[in-house]
């Protein structure tokens, strides 16, 4: 749910994090949030948005990369090259 309330908090956070000489970056908004947002009027100063953790890294000049191991699917025979 999203209300003016929430709205309210995530600038806070945002004006918190410039008193720290710090950027805030919201990540994974829904855009059926986004658009309740706007629809409400709504406005987020300073707070800037990216749809994953590798994007908002990226605009600080950081790659994430995959460590993960992979492993095949149950069933199949799969070779990384």
């Amino acid at each position: 749910m999203v209300d003016s309330f929430l709205a309210r908090v995530l600038a806070e956070l945002a004006a918190g994090a410039r008193l720290l000489a710090a950027q805030a970056v919201l990540v994974g908004m829904r855009p059926s949030v986004a658009i309740t947002l706007v629809e409400l009027g709504l406005a987020l100063p300073g707070l800037d948005t990216a749809r994953t953790v590798s994007e908002a890294a990226a605009r600080f000049g950081i790659e994430i990369r995959d460590t993960a191991p992979r492993t095949a699917a149950r069933g199949t025979d799969w070779n990384e090259t």
